[in-house]
């Protein structure tokens, strides 16, 4: 008799209550926060609860080491009130906060989980509740200075004197906030579909802090979720009770290439497309061997290797209005001296001037520009070296679902880097690695870059040459457009903005029915080129990989 391999359903089945005990051991109090916060969250009930045990356990918080006295329970007392389902959310839970040590030692490869949870994408989700992993995402994004700042607005603004009532103050654990502010209905996340979900207190405090890809994440999990069928678990014939869990996780559609764009509504047409979202030829339920690559299933459905191989050859990348994407501007303003000792040698030797007079109007020139069609704009003001290669890559991870992405960087720079508003340089190459993730596989890419390339600067190499594993096509679909060439400065007029921006505006808006961008951006070149401030001029550079003729959306 043939050996059947356990299949990651039946590895899911098999987790016994009594592990859980010894999988708590080895989890921080950071993460039986994260833990917590999705797992209890969705009732008012079972949230005060979590919320009680998380400030007691505060008092003596787990380290994580494997020591039986630091066992908290929370994982084995959610698994007795959800006998039925705890196995699917425990795991998904773990994935989400990349509890990776833990899962190995379930037996789970992470790469496995990570396909079918998308733990980087904070908009989809297969049994946690949909808002709470969003929530839980923009925990891990924002800073604590940040999540301070939120707290305080927050509460002042809406529970004012019960707010001392939860004599909690360590703003790192802004779940246990979040967590507090259910049980007070400031916020509200609504059932599996979003329905009933009020968020509007949140996202009202992102708008007026200039935080817009937090307000996204909510937006996107709203758009993506609402309204959406349940997830239904079949039920045996002993009395209606669910038996063990079978079928593929959550009703979710896994084995068909393009199922991640068809979850968001996209026609049965771009299914073909070579977008990324494609997940592994998993049948959750099936013991047999897999299928050697290449060979299609009975569903003539082709392997996620062959997907990734292939490339549609029309003339032109599809980008529609209503998917075309996000354009992310990081805008530098306002410029400092980090004084981190780790930094000190990758500092300019003479400090930027404390502004950059003009770049606002760029900011809004470029956020006009593109919103107009069809791009969700993302403007991030003074960030960090840090800051920004975290939000870069966050919206990279973000745009599984999308059909384009945008990045433009208004800042300082020397030759092949920009800076941070802390004057510590990142490195273009870094960018566009980050860029190159497969969630943007066969989809184009414009990196905007308005910044001086004169001198050559310090780089830290540790970070911007860091070397991945990555296909040779990895990299194409990309189209680089800097304002000036190396060794020169990019000129920038304190009023009305620089000469690059203002001719990139000006000539996407006169052929962006008529010429695709790589043409647009050739007249950009030869228009900035052309002009003069006294003995002042500047000449613009543009690199690519793009495969096809990449031409905007059509307006709104």
């Amino acid at each position: 008799m043939a050996y059947r391999r356990k299949t990651l359903m039946d590895r899911i089945n098999d987790i016994d209550i009594e592990d859980l005990q010894y999988v708590e051991r080895d989890l921080c109090f950071y993460e039986l926060v994260s833990l917590g916060f999705l797992l209890y969250g969705r009732e008012k009930t079972t949230a005060e609860y979590i919320l009680q045990k998380l400030i007691v356990l505060q008092q003596n918080p787990p380290q994580g080491k494997g020591l039986e006295s630091t066992n908290s329970d929370i994982l084995r007392k959610y698994a007795t009130i959800n006998s039925h389902t705890w196995q699917l959310n425990i795991i998904e839970a773990l994935a989400i906060i990349r509890a990776r040590k833990v899962l190995r030692k379930l037996g789970f490869v992470w790469q496995e989980l990570r396909d079918i949870y998308l733990p980087h994408l904070p908009e989809i989700s297969v049994h946690i509740h949909p808002m709470l992993k969003a929530l839980y995402k923009i925990c891990e994004r924002l800073s604590t200075t940040q999540a301070g700042r939120m707290v305080m607005k927050i509460n002042e603004r809406h529970l004012q004197r019960e707010a001392h009532n939860l004599r909690f103050y360590d703003y790192e654990y802004l779940e246990v906030f979040l967590l507090f502010w259910i049980t007070r209905d400031v916020i509200s996340i609504g059932n599996q579909n979003l329905q009933g979900v009020d968020v509007l207190n949140l996202k009202a405090y992102f708008k007026e802090n200039d935080l817009d890809s937090m307000k996204a994440i909510l937006d996107d999990t709203i758009n993506h979720n609402f309204g959406r069928r349940d997830n239904v678990v079949a039920s045996d014939s002993n009395g209606g009770r669910p038996g063990p869990i079978h079928g593929h996780i959550g009703g979710a559609v896994l084995a068909t290439p393009g199922a991640a764009g068809m979850a968001n509504g996209r026609p049965d047409g771009d299914a073909n497309q070579d977008s990324g979202a494609v997940m592994d030829s998993l049948d959750m339920h099936s013991g047999e061997q897999q299928q050697q690559p290449g060979v299609q299933d009975a569903n003539n459905s082709p392997s996620t290797e062959e997907i990734h191989e292939e490339f549609d050859h029309t003339e032109r990348y599809l980008i529609r209005t209503k998917h075309a994407g996000y354009v992310l501007i990081i805008n530098q303003s306002d410029f400092y001296l980090d004084t981190n000792p780790e930094f000190k040698d990758l500092l300019p030797e003479r400090p930027f001037k404390k502004q950059r007079a003009g770049t606002d109007v760029d900011r809004d020139k470029l956020k006009e520009l593109f919103s107009s069609f069809g791009y969700t704009p993302v403007v991030c003001n003074n960030l960090t070296h840090e800051e920004m290669q975290n939000i870069i890559r966050d919206t990279v991870q973000r745009s599984l679902l999308r059909d384009s992405l945008i990045v433009c960087i208004l800042t300082h720079g020397m030759e092949g880097v920009v800076y941070g508003c802390n004057s510590v340089p990142v490195s273009i190459n870094q960018i566009k690695t980050i860029m190159a993730d497969d969630s943007l596989r066969g989809k184009p890419k414009l990196l905007i870059i308005q910044a001086c390339q004169k001198n050559i600067a310090p780089v830290d190499t540790s970070i911007s040459n860091s070397k991945r594993n990555l296909e040779v096509d990895t990299y194409a679909d990309m189209l680089t457009a800097m304002s000036s060439i190396p060794g020169t400065e990019a000129l920038r007029h304190t009023i009305s903005g620089s000469w690059f921006i203002d001719s990139l505006h000006k000539l996407t808006n006169k052929w962006c029915s008529r010429k695709h961008m790589l043409d647009i951006l050739t007249s950009v070149t030869a228009d900035v080129a052309k002009r003069r401030d006294k003995q002042d001029y500047m000449l613009p550079i543009m690199s690519s990989t793009l495969r096809k003729d990449f031409f905007l959306p059509p307006r709104i």
